[in-house]
């Protein structure tokens, strides 16, 4: 990757991310009573084909790198 393209590139996110883990009960209540939001900027799952599944979840078992 060249130094241009280094600097050229600006995340989406400019906040601060935290990670967060939720056991299955605790997330599906905060979708229950809406206190579980997505981001604005979280893709559409419409755009996600079975190829492109596919291809992402081998890209997670294979460890390869995931670009944002």
């Amino acid at each position: 990757m060249s130094a241009d393209r280094d600097q050229s590139f600006q995340p989406l996110v400019r906040a601060a991310s935290t990670p967060a883990a939720f056991d299955v009960e605790s997330l599906m209540r905060r979708m229950d009573d809406g206190t579980y939001k997505i981001p604005k900027y979280q893709r559409d799952s419409a755009e996600w084909d079975l190829p492109k599944r596919s291809l992402f979840i081998e890209s997670l078992i294979n460890n390869m790198t995931i670009p944002p």
